[in-house]
Formats: structure tokens, C-alpha cells, sequence
């Protein structure tokens, strides 16, 4: 995985922000409308239902009368039995604005004075089934509700219908108290939920900043102890070894262990760490790797078809520094070309990512036949140290110890440099 994605925290409150909170807005906002509708529903039906029965009850002696004029006059209705004051009396009591009964051809068979009602529901006629109730919610002023019911019983050509109309003020009003019971009722506990959620969203959030950034400063803490190599192989989490063609610079102070004999341990330390931040930067800097330190040493690698010349300029780079910063020891630099493997070696409790093989041996040979302030190279370097300007001190071959055959050598110094010794 990318190191850059690792180091950065996960961005859970972006999501939960971006994403989380505006469906459960939109749920929440389509739960109450639907809440609110449904309510609206139920009460309507329920005003409905409640209202038919009023019809039948307002108007029986008037459906009496017309169902024994329809059977005595062959189907023609006569109005002559109505009772108008009664009528308007009793839905006036029942805060009916219009209440009136007719036949499904527009005649009138009792009715207050107010028959709007009927004109607003005749043309719903066709929608009346047994049982059921035409709802509508006319503009006013006022607003009121009318419903149209079938009377019981009579069907067929004694069909008769009864329309009446109320302020829906009143019903209105209730319904909104009610609407907004539910919603509190609802409501309430889901934005309390919301507000919880968001809270505990904020604080797994903090909680992975303060860890990935506790983790990121140690990953760069151990960083300044492994490698490169090291680094790269645990991101990728390639464990098996691999033949590699490199070169290899291998670095030590000269004639360390007497100045540590004479040098306080401060002294000792800043001597070492004065030369490894001058490799460390020359070597980077040149695409190398430090492989490891060992003890007033250390030892890099360098890969690609420009590895030679990398390499020798990192040297270069080292010696000048070393030089100019007049320490009391110089350095000696082996190089030497050649295949390694790069391997995971170590246990389970402590591993380590490292180059191994006979090149690395050769180049600490080599780097152990250096003067200060010298760099001896193998034959793989005759080529490249042309192109630089060096003192060629010597060229020749070299038994080194543990090494069956001699290695052919260059002896390189910066020219005018400062040898100490």
C-alpha cells in the first residue's frame, strides 16, 4: 500500500458528514411526511366514515318518505314531505354549513338553504361503491370538508345521495396537534440518535488522528533505523530473496579505535555521527541506500545501469565534505560491482532487510586497504573514474584476505585534498 495513504488518517467524519448525514436527513424528512400523510389519511377516513353515519341519521325521515313516494308514483320523487326546518336545525346542531339528499339525476329531496355541496360532489357520484365515501377539501373562504355517502338502502333507481360540508378549521387543527405529537413523538428520538451518532463519529475520529499520528511519528522514529530497502519491502510485503546486480560502497573511519582510546565517549559519538550525516546525505542524494552501520562504518548500495557513477560520485561527495570539515580522523571508501542478493533475514521478534553475497565481503576488503581519504576501487570502476578528477594514486592487483583470487584496484584521493591521518 502507498505510504502516503498509510499516513493519512482515515477520513470518517468527511464520509459520515458527506454522505451519512444526508440520507439520514432525507429518511427522516420522508419518515415525518410520510407520518404526517398517513395521519392525514387515517383522520380524513375516519371523518368520513364518521360523517356517513350522520347522513343516514340527518335524513331518515326524509329517505322514509321518499322510498314509499317512489313506490307510490312510479319512481317519481315528491318533494312534498319535506321538513326543511328540521333539517336545518339538526345540522346546524351537527356545525353542517351545507347539508343536502338527492337523486343521482340532480333532484333534490331535503336540504338547507346552503346546496353548494351538492353541486361540488354530483359529478363524484360514479366513484361511490358500497360502503365508501367520496372525502374532498374545498377552498373557502372558509376551508371546509364535504362528504358525499350513499344512503343505506337505497339503490337502484331509489338511489339517493347526501352531500354536507363542515369548516375544517376545527379538524384542521386538531390534526395539526395531533401531526405534531407524532413528530415530536418521532422526531425527537431520531435527531437525539443523529446527534449521538455525530458525536461518537467526531470522537472515533480524534481518537484515529491522535493514533495515526502517534503512529506516523514512530513509523519516523524507526524510519532513521532501517533502511530504504528495509521501508520499502515492509510497505510492498515482499519477503522472498532476490539476485540484483549492484554496487557496493562500504565506509570506515580510519585508526578509529585508538582515537576512541584517547576521546571521551561524547567525542567518540559526535565523530561517528558527523561522518554519517555527511554519507547519509552524499549517498541519497546520489539514489544509494544505506544497507546498515557497523560501528564506525556503514554500508550502501546502488542499483540501475548509473550505479558505478553514483556511486563514485557519493564517494566523492563524502571526501570532500570529510575534508573540509577537518575531523580528526579521515575515512577509507572500498567500491566494487558485482550481484548480491537482497534478503529478509532475522527471527520473528527482529528482522532486517540486507544485501548479501561475496561482492559485499570484496568491498570491505577493499574499503579496509584504504589510507584516509582514499578511495580503492575494483576494475568494474576503471571505466567510470576516468570521467572524474582524481589522483590515481596506484593501479594493481590486490590479495585480499578470505578472497581466493586477486582483485584488480584503483587507487583513487580527491586531487589537492587534506589527508588526515
Amino acid at each position: 500500500m502507498d505510504n502516503e495513504i498509510l499516513a493519512r488518517p482515515y477520513p470518517l467524519r468527511r464520509n459520515y458528514n458527506l454522505f451519512v448525514l444526508p440520507i439520514f436527513f432525507l429518511t427522516i424528512s420522508g419518515l415525518l411526511i410520510a407520518v404526517s400523510n398517513a395521519l392525514s389519511v387515517s383522520v380524513e377516513r375516519a371523518y368520513s366514515a364518521q360523517t356517513a353515519s350522520l347522513h343516514a341519521a340527518l335524513f331518515a325521515p326524509i329517505l322514509g318518505n321518499a322510498r314509499h313516494s317512489v313506490i307510490g308514483s312510479g319512481g317519481k320523487v315528491s318533494a312534498a314531505d319535506q321538513t326543511r326546518q328540521a333539517i336545518e336545525t339538526e345540522a346546524k346542531e351537527l356545525d353542517f354549513l351545507c347539508a343536502v339528499a338527492f337523486t343521482e339525476d340532480g333532484k333534490i329531496l331535503a336540504a338547507t338553504n346552503d346546496t353548494s355541496c351538492m353541486a361540488s360532489t354530483i359529478s363524484r357520484i360514479p366513484e361511490i361503491s358500497d360502503g365508501q365515501t367520496v372525502f374532498l377539501e374545498e377552498d373557502g373562504p372558509p376551508v371546509h370538508w364535504t362528504v358525499l355517502s350513499r344512503a343505506p338502502g337505497m339503490t337502484g333507481p331509489l338511489s339517493v345521495y347526501i352531500a354536507t360540508s363542515e369548516k375544517a378549521s376545527a379538524r384542521e387543527k386538531l390534526l395539526d396537534n395531533d401531526t405534531i405529537i407524532w413528530i415530536v413523538i418521532l422526531g425527537v428520538p431520531l435527531i437525539g440518535a443523529l446527534c449521538l451518532s455525530t458525536y461518537f463519529v467526531s470522537r472515533a475520529q480524534n481518537e484515529i488522528d491522535t493514533r495515526t499520528s502517534a503512529l506516523n511519528e514512530a513509523r519516523k522514529s524507526l524510519a532513521h533505523f532501517v533502511s530504504d530497502s528495509t521501508e520499502k519491502r515492509v510497505s510492498s510485503g515482499r519477503s522472498t530473496a532476490e539476485r540484483l546486480a549492484a554496487s557496493i560502497l562500504v565506509l570506515d573511519i580510519r585508526d578509529f579505535s585508538s582515537f576512541v582510546e584517547q576521546a571521551s565517549a561524547e567525542e567518540a559519538a559526535a565523530l561517528v555521527s558527523e561522518v554519517a550525516s555527511y554519507s547519509f546525505a552524499a549517498i541519497l542524494e546520489h539514489g544509494g541506500d544505506i544497507d546498515r552501520l557497523v560501528g564506525d562504518g556503514l554500508v550502501a548500495w546502488f542499483e540501475g545501469s548509473e550505479r558505478k557513477a553514483n556511486a563514485l560520485r557519493a564517494s566523492e561527495a563524502i571526501l570532500t565534505s570529510v575534508s573540509r570539515a577537518k575531523l580528526p580522523r579521515g575515512i577509507g571508501i572500498g567500491l566494487h560491482d558485482g550481484t548480491v542478493i537482497e534478503a529478509v533475514i532475522g527471527t520473528e521478534t527482529r528482522k532486517d532487510a540486507t544485501i548479501l553475497g561475496s561482492p559485499v565481503n570484496v568491498t570491505a576488503r577493499l574499503c579496509a586497504a584504504a589510507l584516509p581519504g582514499e578511495i580503492v576501487a575494483s576494475s568494474e570502476f576503471f571505466e567510470v573514474a576516468a570521467g572524474h578528477e582524481f589522483n590515481v594514486s596506484a593501479r594493481g592487483s590486490l590479495l585480499l584476505k578470505g578472497i581466493a583470487n586477486p582483485i584488480e584496484t584503483i587507487r583513487l584521493s580527491l586531487m589537492n585534498r587534506h589527508v588526515l591521518v
